[in-house]
Protein backbone atom coordinates (compact mmCIF):
# COMPACT_ATOMS: atom_id res chain seq x y z
CA UNK A 1 0.00 0.00 0.00
CA UNK A 2 1.28 3.54 -0.67
CA UNK A 3 1.88 6.08 1.96
CA UNK A 4 -0.92 8.07 0.89
CA UNK A 5 -3.53 4.66 0.69
CA UNK A 6 -2.12 4.51 3.75
CA UNK A 7 -3.30 7.59 4.95
CA UNK A 8 -6.27 7.85 3.48
CA UNK A 9 -7.04 4.35 4.71
CA UNK A 10 -6.56 5.60 8.61
CA UNK A 11 -8.02 8.85 8.24
CA UNK A 12 -11.14 8.48 6.68
CA UNK A 13 -12.66 7.19 9.86
CA UNK A 14 -11.91 9.73 11.71
CA UNK A 15 -14.49 12.45 13.53
CA UNK A 16 -14.66 15.87 12.09
CA UNK A 17 -13.63 16.36 15.68
CA UNK A 18 -10.97 14.81 16.29
CA UNK A 19 -9.20 16.11 12.84
CA UNK A 20 -10.14 19.82 13.92
CA UNK A 21 -8.43 18.66 17.94
CA UNK A 22 -5.76 17.59 16.14
CA UNK A 23 -4.79 20.91 14.69
CA UNK A 24 -5.80 22.47 17.46
CA UNK A 25 -3.73 20.50 19.82
CA UNK A 26 -0.64 20.67 17.91
CA UNK A 27 -0.94 24.56 17.50
CA UNK A 28 -2.34 25.76 20.80
CA UNK A 29 -0.14 25.92 23.82
CA UNK A 30 -1.43 27.41 26.83
CA UNK A 31 0.61 28.49 29.76
CA UNK A 32 -0.11 27.52 33.39
CA UNK A 33 -4.03 28.93 34.51
CA UNK A 34 -3.40 30.98 37.40
CA UNK A 35 -6.26 29.68 39.44
CA UNK A 36 -7.55 31.15 42.72
CA UNK A 37 -6.89 29.30 45.78
CA UNK A 38 -10.40 27.33 46.47
CA UNK A 39 -12.06 25.52 49.50
CA UNK A 40 -11.67 21.97 50.02
CA UNK A 41 -15.13 20.09 50.33
CA UNK A 42 -16.14 18.12 53.45
CA UNK A 43 -15.71 14.57 53.06
CA UNK A 44 -18.43 12.50 53.87
CA UNK A 45 -16.30 9.04 54.67
CA UNK A 46 -12.46 7.80 53.84
CA UNK A 47 -11.30 6.35 51.04
CA UNK A 48 -11.28 2.61 50.25
CA UNK A 49 -8.92 1.72 47.54
CA UNK A 50 -9.05 -0.95 44.94
CA UNK A 51 -6.68 -3.63 45.07
CA UNK A 52 -3.27 -2.66 43.48
CA UNK A 53 0.71 -4.04 43.66
CA UNK A 54 2.91 -1.30 44.85
CA UNK A 55 5.11 0.44 42.49
CA UNK A 56 7.46 2.73 44.48
CA UNK A 57 10.01 1.00 46.47
CA UNK A 58 12.36 3.69 48.16
CA UNK A 59 12.71 7.29 47.22
CA UNK A 60 14.02 7.32 44.36
CA UNK A 61 13.58 3.58 43.15
CA UNK A 62 10.46 2.69 41.26
CA UNK A 63 9.29 -0.56 39.27
CA UNK A 64 6.86 0.38 35.79
CA UNK A 65 6.63 -2.30 33.35
CA UNK A 66 8.69 -5.01 35.04
CA UNK A 67 11.61 -2.71 34.73
CA UNK A 68 13.43 -1.49 37.88
CA UNK A 69 15.53 2.12 37.81
CA UNK A 70 16.83 4.31 40.00
CA UNK A 71 15.87 8.19 39.74
CA UNK A 72 17.60 11.63 40.38
CA UNK A 73 15.28 14.71 40.05
CA UNK A 74 14.45 16.72 38.69
CA UNK A 75 16.59 14.72 35.85
CA UNK A 76 14.27 11.60 36.86
CA UNK A 77 10.51 12.78 35.53
CA UNK A 78 12.19 12.64 32.08
CA UNK A 79 14.45 9.92 31.87
CA UNK A 80 15.53 9.50 28.60
CA UNK A 81 17.22 5.95 28.85
CA UNK A 82 13.56 4.89 29.79
CA UNK A 83 10.61 4.10 27.39
CA UNK A 84 8.07 7.42 26.74
CA UNK A 85 5.47 4.62 29.16
CA UNK A 86 7.98 4.08 31.70
CA UNK A 87 7.98 7.69 32.32
CA UNK A 88 4.42 8.33 31.93
CA UNK A 89 4.04 5.84 34.84
CA UNK A 90 6.59 8.04 36.89
CA UNK A 91 4.09 10.84 36.60
CA UNK A 92 0.91 8.87 37.18
CA UNK A 93 1.48 8.25 41.23
CA UNK A 94 -0.27 5.35 41.37
CA UNK A 95 1.32 4.03 43.94
CA UNK A 96 -0.35 6.81 46.18
CA UNK A 97 -3.18 4.23 46.74
CA UNK A 98 -1.63 1.10 45.94
CA UNK A 99 -1.55 -1.62 49.01
CA UNK A 100 0.19 -0.45 52.15
CA UNK A 101 0.59 2.64 51.09
CA UNK A 102 0.11 4.27 55.11
CA UNK A 103 3.62 2.77 54.98
CA UNK A 104 5.16 4.94 52.59
CA UNK A 105 3.18 8.28 53.33
CA UNK A 106 6.48 10.37 54.25
CA UNK A 107 8.16 9.26 50.85
CA UNK A 108 5.10 10.02 49.20
CA UNK A 109 4.44 13.44 50.24
CA UNK A 110 8.02 14.02 49.53
CA UNK A 111 7.81 13.29 45.98
CA UNK A 112 4.90 15.27 45.66
CA UNK A 113 6.48 18.07 47.18
CA UNK A 114 9.30 17.78 44.59
CA UNK A 115 6.87 16.89 41.54
CA UNK A 116 5.06 20.52 42.44
CA UNK A 117 9.06 22.37 42.79
CA UNK A 118 10.50 20.65 39.66
CA UNK A 119 7.85 20.22 37.03
CA UNK A 120 7.09 24.03 36.40
CA UNK A 121 7.45 23.68 32.64
CA UNK A 122 3.44 23.04 30.67
CA UNK A 123 5.80 21.47 28.07
CA UNK A 124 7.28 18.50 29.72
CA UNK A 125 5.35 14.78 30.54
CA UNK A 126 4.00 15.43 33.69
CA UNK A 127 1.36 18.13 31.84
CA UNK A 128 0.21 15.63 28.89
CA UNK A 129 -3.36 15.17 29.46
CA UNK A 130 -3.27 11.37 29.97
CA UNK A 131 -0.60 11.41 32.61
CA UNK A 132 -1.91 14.69 34.16
CA UNK A 133 -5.54 13.00 34.31
CA UNK A 134 -4.69 9.70 36.37
CA UNK A 135 -2.08 12.22 38.96
CA UNK A 136 -4.73 14.25 39.92
CA UNK A 137 -6.96 11.65 40.69
CA UNK A 138 -4.50 10.09 42.50
CA UNK A 139 -3.71 12.56 44.51
CA UNK A 140 -6.97 13.49 45.37
CA UNK A 141 -7.54 10.13 46.46
CA UNK A 142 -4.46 9.97 48.53
CA UNK A 143 -6.24 13.10 49.87
CA UNK A 144 -9.18 11.32 50.66
CA UNK A 145 -7.39 8.52 52.83
CA UNK A 146 -6.69 10.83 55.52
CA UNK A 147 -3.71 12.50 54.17
CA UNK A 148 -3.15 16.32 54.11
CA UNK A 149 -1.91 18.12 51.50
CA UNK A 150 0.05 21.02 52.12
CA UNK A 151 -0.69 24.60 50.58
CA UNK A 152 1.64 24.46 47.18
CA UNK A 153 0.19 20.72 46.76
CA UNK A 154 -3.50 21.86 47.04
CA UNK A 155 -2.34 25.24 44.73
CA UNK A 156 -0.69 22.54 42.04
CA UNK A 157 -3.57 20.02 41.89
CA UNK A 158 -6.09 23.28 40.79
CA UNK A 159 -3.50 24.48 38.49
CA UNK A 160 -3.44 21.10 37.13
CA UNK A 161 -6.85 20.50 36.86
CA UNK A 162 -7.26 23.95 35.29
CA UNK A 163 -4.63 23.29 32.80
CA UNK A 164 -6.26 19.73 31.66
CA UNK A 165 -9.25 22.01 31.39
CA UNK A 166 -7.54 23.24 28.13
CA UNK A 167 -6.17 20.03 26.70
CA UNK A 168 -9.01 17.21 26.56
CA UNK A 169 -7.90 15.35 23.98
CA UNK A 170 -11.40 15.13 21.66
CA UNK A 171 -8.90 13.98 19.06
CA UNK A 172 -8.25 10.54 20.88
CA UNK A 173 -11.07 10.15 22.16
CA UNK A 174 -11.34 6.63 24.25
CA UNK A 175 -9.80 6.25 27.28
CA UNK A 176 -8.05 8.88 27.02
CA UNK A 177 -10.79 11.40 26.61
CA UNK A 178 -12.34 9.78 29.68
CA UNK A 179 -9.53 9.94 31.83
CA UNK A 180 -9.91 13.20 31.02
CA UNK A 181 -13.76 13.53 31.65
CA UNK A 182 -12.99 11.66 35.54
CA UNK A 183 -9.93 13.85 36.21
CA UNK A 184 -12.51 16.83 36.29
CA UNK A 185 -15.14 15.58 37.84
CA UNK A 186 -12.97 14.24 40.62
CA UNK A 187 -11.18 17.78 40.96
CA UNK A 188 -14.67 19.51 40.51
CA UNK A 189 -15.52 17.53 43.75
CA UNK A 190 -13.05 18.04 45.63
CA UNK A 191 -12.70 21.48 45.65
CA UNK A 192 -15.63 23.94 46.09
CA UNK A 193 -15.06 27.54 44.37
CA UNK A 194 -16.74 28.85 40.77
CA UNK A 195 -13.86 27.07 38.93
CA UNK A 196 -14.23 23.52 40.93
CA UNK A 197 -18.18 24.02 39.66
CA UNK A 198 -17.39 24.56 36.29
CA UNK A 199 -14.87 21.65 36.34
CA UNK A 200 -17.28 19.29 37.62
CA UNK A 201 -19.96 20.79 35.21
CA UNK A 202 -17.98 19.32 32.08
CA UNK A 203 -16.82 16.63 33.64
CA UNK A 204 -20.21 15.35 34.47
CA UNK A 205 -21.52 16.38 31.04
CA UNK A 206 -18.61 14.30 29.37
CA UNK A 207 -18.72 11.35 30.79
CA UNK A 208 -22.59 10.87 30.76
CA UNK A 209 -22.00 10.86 26.90
CA UNK A 210 -19.24 8.61 27.07
CA UNK A 211 -20.66 6.07 29.12
CA UNK A 212 -23.17 5.24 26.29
CA UNK A 213 -20.53 6.05 23.55
CA UNK A 214 -17.89 3.09 25.50
CA UNK A 215 -19.92 0.89 27.63
CA UNK A 216 -21.61 -1.52 24.98
CA UNK A 217 -24.91 -2.96 25.39
CA UNK A 218 -23.19 -6.92 25.93
CA UNK A 219 -21.12 -5.13 28.64
CA UNK A 220 -17.42 -4.57 27.10
CA UNK A 221 -15.84 -1.72 26.80
CA UNK A 222 -15.91 -0.38 23.22
CA UNK A 223 -11.95 -0.79 22.39
CA UNK A 224 -12.46 -4.62 22.72
CA UNK A 225 -9.53 -4.61 25.11
CA UNK A 226 -9.79 -6.35 28.11
CA UNK A 227 -7.05 -4.80 29.80
CA UNK A 228 -8.65 -1.43 29.27
CA UNK A 229 -12.42 -2.29 30.00
CA UNK A 230 -11.00 -3.71 33.36
CA UNK A 231 -9.36 0.43 34.11
CA UNK A 232 -12.36 1.70 33.12
CA UNK A 233 -14.32 -0.66 35.38
CA UNK A 234 -12.32 0.30 38.26
CA UNK A 235 -13.00 4.14 37.00
CA UNK A 236 -16.50 3.38 37.10
CA UNK A 237 -16.63 1.89 40.62
CA UNK A 238 -14.25 5.01 41.73
CA UNK A 239 -17.34 7.22 40.69
CA UNK A 240 -20.01 4.79 42.56
CA UNK A 241 -17.46 5.60 45.50
CA UNK A 242 -16.89 9.43 44.80
CA UNK A 243 -20.95 10.05 45.06
CA UNK A 244 -20.84 8.03 48.78
CA UNK A 245 -17.95 10.58 49.43
CA UNK A 246 -19.89 13.77 48.59
CA UNK A 247 -23.71 12.64 48.49
CA UNK A 248 -25.99 14.16 46.17
CA UNK A 249 -22.97 16.25 44.80
CA UNK A 250 -22.31 14.03 41.10
CA UNK A 251 -25.31 13.73 38.78
CA UNK A 252 -27.34 11.32 39.87
CA UNK A 253 -28.39 10.04 36.21
CA UNK A 254 -24.58 9.13 35.81
CA UNK A 255 -24.53 7.62 38.85
CA UNK A 256 -27.08 5.06 38.11
CA UNK A 257 -25.88 4.31 34.84
CA UNK A 258 -22.21 3.48 36.29
CA UNK A 259 -23.92 1.01 38.89
CA UNK A 260 -25.79 -0.52 36.25
CA UNK A 261 -23.16 -0.66 33.58
CA UNK A 262 -20.19 -2.00 36.05
CA UNK A 263 -22.48 -5.17 36.87
CA UNK A 264 -22.47 -5.88 33.08
CA UNK A 265 -18.93 -5.19 32.82
CA UNK A 266 -17.96 -7.29 35.76
CA UNK A 267 -20.28 -9.99 33.91
CA UNK A 268 -18.01 -9.25 30.74
CA UNK A 269 -14.78 -9.46 32.58
CA UNK A 270 -15.39 -12.59 34.14
CA UNK A 271 -16.51 -14.11 30.66
CA UNK A 272 -13.51 -12.92 28.73
CA UNK A 273 -10.71 -14.02 32.11
CA UNK A 274 -9.70 -17.83 32.44
CA UNK A 275 -9.82 -19.67 35.64
CA UNK A 276 -6.31 -18.84 36.69
CA UNK A 277 -7.90 -15.08 36.69
CA UNK A 278 -5.75 -13.74 33.65
CA UNK A 279 -7.64 -12.02 31.19
CA UNK A 280 -7.55 -13.36 27.33
CA UNK A 281 -5.25 -11.57 25.08
CA UNK A 282 -6.95 -9.82 22.67
CA UNK A 283 -5.70 -6.11 21.15
CA UNK A 284 -3.76 -4.38 23.84
CA UNK A 285 -4.14 -6.74 26.58
CA UNK A 286 -2.09 -8.68 29.33
CA UNK A 287 -1.59 -8.80 32.83
CA UNK A 288 -0.03 -6.92 35.41
CA UNK A 289 -1.27 -3.44 34.62
CA UNK A 290 -5.41 -3.64 35.45
CA UNK A 291 -6.27 -4.86 38.50
CA UNK A 292 -7.44 -8.42 38.62
CA UNK A 293 -11.12 -9.33 38.21
CA UNK A 294 -11.37 -10.89 41.83
CA UNK A 295 -9.64 -7.30 43.00
CA UNK A 296 -12.67 -5.37 41.13
CA UNK A 297 -15.21 -7.75 42.43
CA UNK A 298 -14.05 -7.38 45.81
CA UNK A 299 -13.88 -3.55 45.28
CA UNK A 300 -17.38 -3.49 44.02
CA UNK A 301 -18.56 -5.59 46.83
CA UNK A 302 -16.90 -3.56 49.53
CA UNK A 303 -18.78 -0.31 48.25
CA UNK A 304 -22.05 -2.51 47.82
CA UNK A 305 -22.08 -2.06 44.31
CA UNK A 306 -25.05 -4.73 43.10
CA UNK A 307 -22.95 -7.65 41.20
CA UNK A 308 -24.46 -10.20 38.86
CA UNK A 309 -23.85 -13.48 38.93
CA UNK A 310 -21.65 -15.70 36.02
CA UNK A 311 -23.82 -16.14 32.98
CA UNK A 312 -24.63 -19.55 32.81
CA UNK A 313 -24.45 -21.29 29.47
CA UNK A 314 -22.09 -23.45 27.24
CA UNK A 315 -22.03 -20.98 24.98
CA UNK A 316 -21.72 -16.67 25.64
CA UNK A 317 -22.04 -14.94 22.85
CA UNK A 318 -21.23 -11.03 23.11
CA UNK A 319 -22.52 -9.73 20.20
CA UNK A 320 -21.61 -5.86 20.46
CA UNK A 321 -17.77 -6.38 21.37
CA UNK A 322 -17.64 -9.35 18.86
CA UNK A 323 -16.32 -12.39 21.42
CA UNK A 324 -17.86 -16.37 21.83
CA UNK A 325 -17.08 -18.21 25.04
CA UNK A 326 -17.16 -21.87 24.97
CA UNK A 327 -16.57 -24.01 27.75
CA UNK A 328 -17.15 -28.08 27.65
CA UNK A 329 -16.00 -30.11 30.15
CA UNK A 330 -12.20 -29.15 31.12
CA UNK A 331 -11.76 -27.24 27.80
CA UNK A 332 -12.54 -23.09 27.73
CA UNK A 333 -11.87 -21.56 24.17
CA UNK A 334 -13.12 -17.39 23.82
CA UNK A 335 -12.53 -16.30 20.45
CA UNK A 336 -12.56 -13.18 18.55
CA UNK A 337 -15.65 -12.90 16.30
CA UNK A 338 -15.83 -9.22 16.02
CA UNK A 339 -14.54 -5.65 14.97
CA UNK A 340 -10.51 -4.90 15.74
CA UNK A 341 -12.09 -1.75 17.69
CA UNK A 342 -14.45 1.53 17.02
CA UNK A 343 -13.52 2.61 13.85
CA UNK A 344 -12.50 6.27 14.38
CA UNK A 345 -10.26 4.93 17.04
CA UNK A 346 -8.54 1.55 16.64
CA UNK A 347 -5.20 2.08 18.36
CA UNK A 348 -5.18 -0.88 20.35
CA UNK A 349 -6.33 -3.00 17.89
CA UNK A 350 -4.76 -5.58 16.63
CA UNK A 351 -4.75 -7.69 13.17
CA UNK A 352 -6.22 -10.88 15.47
CA UNK A 353 -9.70 -11.22 13.71
CA UNK A 354 -10.88 -14.88 14.16
CA UNK A 355 -8.03 -15.19 16.70
CA UNK A 356 -8.70 -17.50 19.92
CA UNK A 357 -7.00 -18.87 22.82
CA UNK A 358 -7.85 -21.87 25.01
CA UNK A 359 -7.77 -22.99 28.38
CA UNK A 360 -7.60 -26.55 29.28
CA UNK A 361 -7.90 -28.20 32.99
CA UNK A 362 -7.41 -24.87 34.19
CA UNK A 363 -4.31 -23.56 32.35
CA UNK A 364 -3.77 -21.43 29.15
CA UNK A 365 -3.22 -24.03 26.80
CA UNK A 366 -3.43 -21.98 22.84
CA UNK A 367 -2.56 -18.13 22.97
CA UNK A 368 -2.27 -15.24 21.58
CA UNK A 369 1.19 -13.67 21.99
CA UNK A 370 0.17 -10.70 24.09
CA UNK A 371 2.50 -7.43 24.01
CA UNK A 372 5.45 -5.88 26.29
CA UNK A 373 5.78 -2.39 24.86
CA UNK A 374 4.28 0.41 22.98
CA UNK A 375 6.20 2.64 20.96
CA UNK A 376 6.88 3.08 17.11
CA UNK A 377 9.14 -0.26 16.78
CA UNK A 378 9.58 -3.11 14.74
CA UNK A 379 8.60 -5.27 17.44
CA UNK A 380 5.67 -3.62 18.84
CA UNK A 381 4.68 -3.76 14.84
CA UNK A 382 5.31 -7.30 14.99
CA UNK A 383 3.45 -8.42 18.10
CA UNK A 384 0.21 -6.51 16.72
CA UNK A 385 0.58 -8.52 13.41
CA UNK A 386 -1.53 -11.66 12.36
CA UNK A 387 1.11 -14.02 12.73
CA UNK A 388 1.49 -13.10 16.36
CA UNK A 389 -1.72 -14.71 17.17
CA UNK A 390 -3.72 -17.81 16.92
CA UNK A 391 -5.62 -17.20 13.58
CA UNK A 392 -4.63 -18.04 9.81
CA UNK A 393 -2.14 -15.33 7.82
CA UNK A 394 -2.63 -15.22 4.03
CA UNK A 395 0.02 -14.34 1.57
CA UNK A 396 2.24 -12.94 4.44
CA UNK A 397 0.18 -10.46 4.92
CA UNK A 398 -1.92 -8.62 8.09
CA UNK A 399 -5.28 -9.36 7.99
CA UNK A 400 -6.05 -5.71 9.19
CA UNK A 401 -3.36 -3.06 8.22
CA UNK A 402 -1.58 -2.50 11.32
CA UNK A 403 1.09 0.47 11.24
CA UNK A 404 2.71 2.80 13.70
CA UNK A 405 2.30 2.65 17.01
CA UNK A 406 -1.20 2.63 17.42
CA UNK A 407 -2.63 3.54 13.97
CA UNK A 408 -4.80 0.70 11.80
CA UNK A 409 -5.44 1.55 7.75
CA UNK A 410 -7.73 -1.10 6.21
CA UNK A 411 -9.20 -3.39 8.51
CA UNK A 412 -10.92 -6.86 8.43
CA UNK A 413 -14.99 -7.10 9.03
CA UNK A 414 -16.37 -10.07 9.96
CA UNK A 415 -19.44 -11.81 8.56
CA UNK A 416 -21.72 -14.91 8.75
CA UNK A 417 -21.43 -15.26 12.45
CA UNK A 418 -23.01 -18.83 13.37
CA UNK A 419 -23.41 -21.06 16.43
CA UNK A 420 -24.95 -24.19 17.22
CA UNK A 421 -25.08 -27.40 19.83
CA UNK A 422 -25.72 -30.73 18.96
CA UNK A 423 -25.03 -33.85 20.56
CA UNK A 424 -22.62 -32.47 22.96
CA UNK A 425 -20.66 -30.50 20.13
CA UNK A 426 -20.50 -26.43 20.54
CA UNK A 427 -19.93 -25.14 17.24
CA UNK A 428 -19.48 -21.52 16.11
CA UNK A 429 -18.36 -20.25 12.58
CA UNK A 430 -17.41 -16.50 11.15
CA UNK A 431 -15.58 -15.39 7.88
CA UNK A 432 -13.82 -11.92 7.93
CA UNK A 433 -13.00 -9.56 4.94
CA UNK A 434 -9.34 -8.57 5.64
CA UNK A 435 -7.86 -10.46 3.08
CA UNK A 436 -10.10 -9.07 -0.23
CA UNK A 437 -7.55 -6.29 -1.07
CA UNK A 438 -5.12 -8.87 -1.89
CA UNK A 439 -5.23 -10.50 -5.49
CA UNK A 440 -7.51 -13.40 -5.73
CA UNK A 441 -9.43 -11.46 -2.95
CA UNK A 442 -9.49 -14.36 -0.46
CA UNK A 443 -11.97 -14.88 2.07
CA UNK A 444 -10.78 -16.59 5.45
CA UNK A 445 -13.95 -18.74 7.57
CA UNK A 446 -13.05 -20.38 10.17
CA UNK A 447 -15.12 -22.97 12.41
CA UNK A 448 -14.55 -24.19 15.99
CA UNK A 449 -16.00 -27.45 17.16
CA UNK A 450 -15.68 -28.28 21.11
CA UNK A 451 -16.46 -31.16 22.44
CA UNK A 452 -15.76 -32.98 26.23
CA UNK A 453 -12.76 -34.28 25.26
CA UNK A 454 -11.78 -32.76 21.19
CA UNK A 455 -11.52 -29.24 19.58
CA UNK A 456 -11.65 -28.62 15.89
CA UNK A 457 -10.75 -25.46 14.10
CA UNK A 458 -11.61 -25.95 10.48
CA UNK A 459 -10.36 -23.00 8.25
CA UNK A 460 -11.33 -22.27 4.92
CA UNK A 461 -9.93 -19.79 2.22
CA UNK A 462 -12.52 -18.96 -0.31
CA UNK A 463 -11.10 -17.05 -3.28
CA UNK A 464 -7.10 -17.02 -4.75
CA UNK A 465 -3.76 -17.02 -2.72
CA UNK A 466 -0.27 -18.25 -2.88
CA UNK A 467 -0.01 -18.83 0.63
CA UNK A 468 -2.03 -19.88 3.65
CA UNK A 469 -0.46 -19.99 7.28
CA UNK A 470 -2.31 -21.48 10.24
CA UNK A 471 -0.42 -20.85 13.91
CA UNK A 472 -1.40 -22.07 17.19
CA UNK A 473 0.66 -20.37 19.86
CA UNK A 474 1.14 -22.23 22.61
CA UNK A 475 1.59 -21.49 26.47
CA UNK A 476 5.17 -21.92 27.59
CA UNK A 477 4.48 -24.54 30.09
CA UNK A 478 3.45 -26.52 27.03
CA UNK A 479 5.82 -29.02 25.04
CA UNK A 480 5.93 -30.65 21.87
CA UNK A 481 6.69 -34.18 20.82
CA UNK A 482 6.60 -36.72 17.95
CA UNK A 483 7.21 -34.11 15.59
CA UNK A 484 5.55 -35.10 11.93
CA UNK A 485 4.16 -33.81 8.81
CA UNK A 486 0.69 -33.94 10.05
CA UNK A 487 0.52 -34.64 13.84
CA UNK A 488 2.32 -33.63 17.13
CA UNK A 489 1.87 -34.71 20.53
CA UNK A 490 1.73 -31.61 23.33
CA UNK A 491 2.41 -32.04 26.83
CA UNK A 492 0.08 -29.70 29.33
CA UNK A 493 0.22 -29.97 32.77
CA UNK A 494 0.38 -33.56 32.52
CA UNK A 495 -1.92 -34.22 30.21
CA UNK A 496 -1.28 -35.46 26.28
CA UNK A 497 -2.99 -33.81 23.50
CA UNK A 498 -2.96 -35.10 20.49
CA UNK A 499 -3.19 -32.58 17.51
CA UNK A 500 -3.86 -34.00 13.56
CA UNK A 501 -4.45 -31.75 10.93
CA UNK A 502 -6.00 -32.23 7.50
CA UNK A 503 -4.75 -30.23 4.47
CA UNK A 504 -1.75 -28.49 5.62
CA UNK A 505 2.06 -29.88 7.11
CA UNK A 506 2.89 -29.05 10.62
CA UNK A 507 6.34 -27.62 11.64
CA UNK A 508 7.34 -26.44 15.42
CA UNK A 509 8.95 -23.19 15.75
CA UNK A 510 10.68 -21.44 18.55
CA UNK A 511 8.00 -17.91 18.98
CA UNK A 512 8.06 -15.46 22.20
CA UNK A 513 4.81 -14.60 24.77
CA UNK A 514 4.58 -11.76 26.65
CA UNK A 515 2.00 -12.19 29.42
CA UNK A 516 2.93 -8.80 31.19
CA UNK A 517 4.91 -5.31 29.70
CA UNK A 518 8.85 -6.22 30.18
CA UNK A 519 8.34 -9.63 29.53
CA UNK A 520 9.80 -12.15 26.96
CA UNK A 521 9.17 -15.87 27.47
CA UNK A 522 9.91 -18.42 25.01
CA UNK A 523 7.21 -20.30 23.92
CA UNK A 524 6.82 -23.15 20.81
CA UNK A 525 4.24 -22.39 17.94
CA UNK A 526 2.91 -24.51 15.84
CA UNK A 527 2.84 -23.88 11.92
CA UNK A 528 0.79 -25.06 9.58
CA UNK A 529 1.47 -24.42 6.22
CA UNK A 530 -1.80 -24.73 3.76
CA UNK A 531 -1.81 -27.65 1.21
CA UNK A 532 -5.61 -27.32 0.48
CA UNK A 533 -7.93 -24.77 1.09
CA UNK A 534 -9.84 -26.26 3.76
CA UNK A 535 -7.63 -27.27 6.47
CA UNK A 536 -8.36 -29.18 9.62
CA UNK A 537 -6.93 -29.07 13.33
CA UNK A 538 -8.10 -31.74 15.34
CA UNK A 539 -7.03 -31.74 19.12
CA UNK A 540 -7.66 -34.66 21.56
CA UNK A 541 -7.08 -35.39 25.14
CA UNK A 542 -8.46 -37.53 27.82
CA UNK A 543 -9.50 -37.55 31.04
CA UNK A 544 -6.94 -35.81 33.43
Amino acid sequence: MSKIGLYWHTVRYLKPIQVWYRLWFKFYKPSLPAIPIQQLRSASSIWRACQRNPSMLSATTFNFLNEERILSFPEGWEDSDASALWQYNVHYFDDLVADKAESRITVHRDLMQRWVADNVDANGIGWQPYPCSLRIVNWIKWALLGNELDGEMIESLGTQAGFLDKRLEYHLQANHLWANGKALVFAGAFFSGPESARWLEKGLRLLLKQLDVQILEDGGHFERSPMYHSIILEDILDLVQLDKIYPELLDSLLVSKCSEKAGNMQQWLAAMSFPNEGVSFFNDSVDGIAAKLSSLNAYASDLGSKTKAPQDGLCRVFKDSGYVRLENGAAIVIADVGRIGPDYQPGHGHADTLSFEMCLFAHKFIVNSGIDRYGESGERLRQRGTAAHSTVEINNANSSKVWGGFRVARRARPFDFSQSLSDGTLSVSCSHDGYVRLKGKPIHSRTWELQEHAFLVEDRIEGGYSAATGRYHLHPDVSVSEVSNTSCRLLHQGIEVLLEVQGGNISIVKSSYHPEFGLSIENNCVVIEFSESTCISNFTWKEQ
